[in-house]
């Protein structure tokens, strides 16, 4: 039985005090809340589309020069891991929107919006932001980034 999002939301908050965008996840969370409320957040595809996206987004902090592949991939599995269905739509989409309203309007939200709807959509996200970015040394079969590993899989494992 997975611990409810909330929770797990709570704790990332607290460990993590911004992104490499300089998100406050604090704020990031009051968004959420404010956009479904709790009871959302105990609905299991909504809590799967969740937590793909936060095990992407965490990966970005210790994985430079590799936001756009986490955006694209963290996407990517919130609809296409969880059963497609349109609460793991509407997840992803309001995490894209919270970022998005916590950062403030952009050249660079833009660029981050098309590629969260890249991912989204479908589309191969390792091609578009692995294979072809130079900068990006991150290999998903390992989760090794610049030849470490970067974190354990502490969100994507079941509880008993």
């Amino acid at each position: 039985m997975h611990a409810s999002l909330l929770v797990v939301a709570v704790f990332y908050a607290i460990t993590v005090s911004h992104s490499t965008a300089h998100v406050q996840w604090g704020d990031f969370m009051q968004c959420l809340q404010r956009r479904f409320g709790r009871s959302f957040f105990q609905e299991q595809h909504a809590d799967c589309a969740a937590r793909k996206l936060f095990v992407n987004y965490r990966r970005s902090m210790y994985c430079h020069n590799c936001n756009a592949y986490f955006h694209c991939q963290g996407n990517y599995e919130a609809i296409y891991d969880c059963q497609r269905d349109g609460r793991a739509q509407e997840v992803a989409e309001a995490f894209s929107d919270c970022r998005e309203h916590l950062e403030g309007s952009g050249s660079d939200n833009f660029v981050y919006n098309e590629i969260d709807l890249y991912g989204r959509q479908g589309g191969n996200c390792t091609q578009a932001y692995l294979v072809d970015s130079p900068r990006c040394h991150y290999n998903p079969a390992t989760v090794v980034c610049n030849n470490t590993r970067i974190e354990p899989e502490s969100f994507e494992e079941d509880e008993s």
